[in-house]
């Protein structure tokens, strides 16, 4: 008997990608090696990752890469991180935890 996902693989597409689409952010980090993902049977989303809180409280980590170019100069990051955070919680009922983890000046380019 298999247990359910704490987060379905649907809904976890779906924050990733209203994450992603927020002016600010260039994308979802999945870390030097690809070890933050959610893991599903075939497939994986970057850049969330499940984790024990010090209450040992099963959470989502939520890691973003910042475009400074698309926030601008003097921009509010506290504020910027709590609207992201909020975003990333109305699509689980898990604490949501928002890492800023690198930031680019330029938006990458897609091949």
């Amino acid at each position: 008997m298999s247990l359910p996902e704490p987060i379905p693989l649907e809904q976890a597409r779906a924050l990733a990608a209203a994450v992603s689409a927020v002016p600010g952010v260039d994308g979802l980090a999945a870390g030097a090696h690809g070890q933050v993902a959610l893991l599903y049977p075939g497939e994986r989303v970057p850049g969330l990752r499940l984790a024990r809180g010090r209450d040992d409280a099963l959470g989502l980590e939520v890691h973003v890469v910042l475009d400074l170019q698309a926030l601008g100069l003097g921009a509010d990051l506290h504020a910027f991180s709590r609207r992201l955070r909020a975003l990333a919680a109305a699509h689980t009922n898990l604490p949501v935890t928002l890492v800023l983890a690198d930031a680019v000046t330029a938006t990458r380019s897609t091949p």
